[in-house]
């Protein structure tokens, strides 16, 4: 790559005194990439202490925040929000022997862990949020998991903006720390021994500062009744010489029940696959664990489940959509397919309520391993038998809809299932094999007055061709006149998929009269490898294509007009909201005229400078690097930030970086307002915010996502003519 930067500071500093009031000064940078320059006005935001850009931000937060608490909507998205309390949907579901594990909502809106027994279903709070509070700072809880005898329960607890966690060890009957808290733990890792009083646990060594990049992370054996100090590294690093853990690559060890192997999965996203290992439970904290390698380099292993002596896995390997092999952990290692791979159904589990292919799509029961499906953007689930009978059973659902979880456990037959779907809020259903129907825990308490609703799957037409699936939302009776605003949802990446979800779709924005879709483009995961591959890199403008022709699908039919629709676009895990800023951003630009604003979380826009960060990094398989010239047409091409125009009309534009909440960056969204703002020629086409930016913001999710949609409806209320 031939490179050249050039600073042109004394017209720069020109134009610091000369900029108009509000707009950000502009210093460009020159940068040359294999012959073509790209002129970047505003690189010195990505100093956080530079003080054109701090005089910028803090100035920029203030009219955010003004406006924010302006909108007229706001009100009546707050008062909905008190008259129709969310659903307590039970998450994180956890089986045992005698007991059914889940997190919900407390009725103070705080997160607490339940337990269900299975013999009386009488339920028990476990604990919540609020007792691990501390002055001046809230607690939150992340994953959990209980003892192999349900005595006890394991919590990574954050509290206030801690990046890392604290593991509490709880007493189930009593709530209480059965065990001093253990420091700096991440990745909500936790893994029991089989004995029920020692657990496996992630921890960083050097200085956190993302959840997704610590420096170092290594797997840890604590003792109970033993001090941290002395807990022993059983994995991860260069702890044995047997293991090859490639720099970035995230090392994980699992436990069993019921089995004597012990399964490490060294995750390396950069590869886009794992490598698992196994060795004798025995031999862990041990030194020179043998650990053996199962398969190759090139096996395409993604996930795992474990009977006894019994390994199924994921697999990629010749199976664009995954295929599932079984295989012995006793002797050779000679895996055999159970499930093949198929050209129309994805073996694709669900990562934070997010489905995912090929991870967390299998759970080992006593009987049979249950591996999740998604077939044409909807969720299945089948069951394939242990021993000499591995004979596909499919299991049937009570909604046809999205697999939220699944919890089964090796010494019990039955499953139970977290299903949901666009109209109705679903339930945690419990199966069992010789019942042969998932019958209802009536767990979930849903709203007797909410308001039917109705869903349609359309298909739009994208410019070469390619039929797009886009599924629409509304309350029954919604006329089909084009005076809706519409509220139009993208991912476009990394393979994630939107499927049918109640809690997903906002009821407050379909009781004001709105209308919710969701464009299932390329570069999803909805139908398969084929459809994530054909919007990435290179390939990626089939994204923004495909939302365009969704856009106007959705007026074609009556559902809202030109200029009525807004965007919003979320993050995924802890990437972020890379994929849908790549989708929207381009599309606003391509067709400002279809579009009355959009909303971005944790965006990338400037393709060619976020690859310098930590999430960048872990996504050159996605979108591609500057380093070759190929990668650098690729990501100029999908770059919101270089296609800025001038316009005429422009969509309203409000960027809200999540930095304060530990994803991304601060530049990310600031450098593209601010060049929206000039490009406009006003502060009032795009403003820019910082979720958690100070301490006394503690705006959660449900407050951010209000803001949102009264910031859309502002923007349809009030979208420029041209």
């Amino acid at each position: 790559m031939t490179r050249v930067r050039s600073f042109g500071c004394f017209f720069a500093c020109l134009l610091l005194g000369a900029a108009p009031i509000g707009l950000a000064p502009e210093l460009p940078v020159t940068d040359t990439y294999y012959g073509t320059s790209v002129v970047d006005p505003y690189r010195y935001m990505e100093r956080a202490d530079d003080p054109a850009f701090a005089a910028w931000r803090t100035a920029q937060l203030a009219a955010t925040k003004t406006r924010l608490a302006t909108l007229t909507d706001l009100a009546r998205f707050d008062a909905y929000a008190k008259a129709h309390p969310p659903i307590h949907r039970p998450s994180s579901i956890a089986l045992e022997r005698d007991a059914l594990f889940y997190e919900r909502d407390g009725a103070d809106g705080r997160a607490e862990i339940v337990e269900r027994r299975l013999d009386t279903n009488v339920e028990h709070v476990v604990t919540s949020a609020s007792r691990f509070d501390q002055p001046g700072a809230r607690a939150s809880i992340g994953a959990f998991g209980p003892s192999p005898d349900s005595a006890l329960v394991a919590i990574h607890v954050y509290v206030g903006d801690a990046i890392d966690s604290d593991l509490h060890i709880v007493s189930t009957a009593t709530g209480n720390d059965a065990e001093p808290p253990l420091h700096h733990t991440i990745f909500d890792q936790i893994d029991f021994m089989p004995d029920s009083r020692s657990l496996i646990y992630d921890a960083a060594v050097g200085k956190t500062t993302s959840m997704a990049t610590p420096d170092v992370t290594y797997e840890h054996l604590h003792r109970f009744g033993t001090n941290q100090a002395s807990d022993v590294i059983v994995f991860g690093g260069t702890t044995s010489p047997r293991v090859v853990i490639p720099k970035g690559a995230y090392a994980f060890v699992g436990i069993y029940e019921g089995s004597s192997h012990a399964v490490a999965e060294v995750r390396d996203v950069a590869a886009g696959g794992s490598r698992f290992y196994t060795a004798p439970v025995a031999t862990i904290g041990k030194p020179d664990t043998p650990w053996r390698e199962l398969g190759g380099p090139d096996s395409g292993y993604t996930d795992c489940g474990v009977h006894g002596d019994t390994i199924d896995l994921v697999t990629k390997r010749d199976a664009p959509n995954y295929r599932v092999v079984r295989a012995s952990l006793n002797g050779p290692f000679v895996p055999h397919d159970i499930l093949p791979d198929s050209d129309h159904t994805i073996v694709s589990g669900t990562l934070d309520g997010i489905p995912k292919a090929g991870i967390f799509t299998l759970n080992p029961a006593s009987d049979a391993e249950y591996v999740q499906l998604l077939d044409g953007g909807v969720s299945r689930i089948v069951r394939i038998p242990y021993g000499a009978s591995e004979t596909v059973h499919n299991v049937s659902l009570p909604l046809a809809g999205t697999i939220l979880e699944v919890a089964t456990n090796v010494h019990r037959s039955l499953a139970f299932l977290n299903v949901t779907s666009w109209t109705q809020p679903g339930d945690i259903y419990r199966y069992e094999p010789a019942v042969g129907t998932a019958t209802d825990t009536n767990i979930v308490a849903v709203d007797p007055a909410a308001t039917p609703r109705e869903a349609r799957e359309l298909t739009a037409i994208a410019p070469d061709g390619t039929a797009v699936p886009v599924s629409v939302v509304a309350n029954a009776g919604t006329a089909l006149d084009g005076s809706h605003p519409l509220l139009l949802q993208v991912v476009g990446a990394y393979g994630f998929s939107t499927t049918p979800t109640y809690d997903g779709v906002p009821a407050a924005w379909l009781a004001l009269g709105g209308v919710y879709a969701v464009a299932h483009v390329r570069g999803g995961g909805e139908l398969g490898e084929s459809w994530h591959a054909a919007g990435v890199g290179a390939h990626k403008s089939n994204s923004w294509n495909d939302l365009i022709a969704a856009a106007q699908l959705l007026v074609s039919h009556g559902y809202t007009s030109p200029r009525k629709i807004g965007l919003y676009g979320t993050i995924q895990s802890y990437l972020g909201g890379i994929g849908p800023s790549i989708a929207i951003g381009r599309a606003i630009e391509e067709r400002p005229d279809l579009f009355s604003g959009a909303v971005l979380d944790a965006p990338a826009f400037d393709m060619l400078r976020s690859e310098t960060t930590p999430l960048g990094k872990q996504s050159f398989s996605e979108f591609g690097s500057t380093a070759t010239k190929d990668g650098f047409d690729a990501l100029y091409a999908m770059s919101p930030y270089e296609h800025i125009g001038t316009y005429k009309t422009y969509p309203r534009v409000l960027a809200r970086s999540l930095q304060g909440l530990g994803i991304g960056d601060d530049w990310e969204a600031a450098k593209f307002v601010a060049r929206w703002q000039a490009a406009a020629g006003n502060t009032d086409a795009a403003s820019f915010d910082s979720v958690g930016a100070t301490p006394d913001d503690r705006r959660g999710v449900a407050i951010i996502r209000r803001q949102a949609y009264a910031f859309l409806l502002w923007a349809d209320a009030n979208e420029a003519q041209p």
